[in-house]
């Protein structure tokens, strides 16, 4: 699988925002779902700027790197860009997986991400957004990652340097 371009990544992350919007009108009852969509626009137009303004500054040239970020880099940047739109119809966090059973003593390959829930934090209003290294896609919906994927509690890792 290809790594994404900076330019491919910008358009696939704005697909976003009609999913995100989406979800409020099915989930949004006591945030007005124009609200809910108008956040929703503005959350996808941070995480774009947020790609734009990191994709090839990282320091990371091994095989798993995304314009020089891992996939926890891109979890705090796509996160912080979210808070940062101080959204009150979506809730905003970072979540991971680890590749298999758990395996407390050994290094095992694990995939984080952003996880954006409207109103609700419930699977039915959640929209999950990555890297892109996972599967080629940058826009999820429950139940990815999927099977063999078991959710983690892991702190996010520290930021991979810039250039």
């Amino acid at each position: 699988m290809a790594k994404p371009t900076k330019a491919e990544g910008a358009k696939a992350l704005k697909a976003a925002a009609a999913v995100m919007q989406a979800l409020c009108d099915k989930c949004c009852e006591e945030c007005p779902p124009a609200k809910c969509k108008k956040e929703a626009q503005a959350i996808v137009d941070a995480i774009v700027a947020a790609w734009n303004d990191n994709y090839g500054k990282g320091s990371n040239d091994g095989k798993d790197n995304i314009g020089g970020y891992l996939c926890w880099d891109w979890a705090r940047f796509f996160r912080d860009a979210a808070l940062k739109t101080k959204p009150s119809c979506w809730k905003v966090n970072h979540e991971m997986a680890w590749k298999g059973p758990r395996k407390p003593d050994t290094w095992q390959v694990c995939h984080y991400w952003v996880a954006l829930y409207a109103c609700k934090k419930t699977d039915e209003c959640k929209v999950m957004i990555d890297d892109s290294w996972f599967d080629g896609d940058f826009v999820h919906r429950p139940r990815w990652p999927g099977n063999g994927w078991p959710r983690g509690t892991n702190r996010i890792p520290a930021v991979t340097p810039k250039k």
